[in-house]
């Protein structure tokens, strides 16, 4: 080791600082810690580069333990879940496409007789979009016609029928369904509220009538 003439006398420091520029806490360092200063100011003595520091990562425990925190490589598939089978990473939007449908209805229960023809229910939509089915089905085979009327946001009449002649029906049955619906005003509004109305019914005591509805 090195030594530049001072001493420690008692705990006094002696003798003559090599540089009349630097300080004694300065010095001591610069002999203590391998620091360099000039006039008080300390800095590095040397640095690492890149690449240059050795060892097994294992043992500096703080750095492990800093990088197993670190989020892993998203991988499409692997470790982050597709939409669809399409990757979700990358820039822009992924459209998800394929709402979905959703119905309203009635059950119309003659307890054990068939429902009064004139019979109405009403249930209101809480969802906007378009009709695409309608279904009736009963307990038994028998014979019925339903009308279906909608208004916004208010009762519904005879007078806001939207099944053309269309009606849902059953014909010596016991379920049936239409998806052809040519003759149906199709749009829903969240909000409307449907009428089911019976115009006829014989045999079946028990009556479930719906719409379905692709959400929008």
């Amino acid at each position: 080791m090195h030594l530049n003439p001072f001493s420690l006398l008692g705990g006094a420091l002696t003798g003559t600082l090599p540089n009349a520029g630097l300080s004694v806490d300065a010095f001591i360092q610069s002999q203590v810690f391998g620091k360099r200063a000039t006039s008080g100011v300390e800095s590095s003595s040397s640095g690492a580069a890149w690449g240059d520091i050795t060892g097994t990562l294992s043992n500096q425990t703080d750095l492990q333990t800093a990088l197993d925190a670190k989020q892993d490589d998203l991988i499409s598939g692997s470790n982050i879940k597709t939409i669809n089978g399409a990757s979700v990473l990358g820039s822009g939007d992924l459209i998800v496409s394929g709402a979905a449908k959703r119905s309203v209805g009635m059950v119309f229960d003659g307890g054990g007789s068939p429902p009064t023809v004139g019979s109405v229910g009403y249930v209101v939509a809480q969802f906007s979009g378009t009709i695409d089915q309608w279904a009736i089905v009963a307990d038994a085979s028998g014979s019925a016609v339903v009308d279906v009327w909608k208004a916004a946001g208010a009762i519904p009449t005879i007078a806001n029928t939207i099944a053309g002649s269309e009606k849902p029906t059953l014909s010596s049955q016991q379920l049936n369904s239409d998806t052809s619906l040519t003759t149906w005003t199709t749009a829903v509004t969240a909000g409307d509220v449907f009428g089911f109305s019976i115009d006829s019914v014989t045999t079946c005591t028990r009556l479930t009538v719906e719409v379905r509805i692709q959400e929008s």
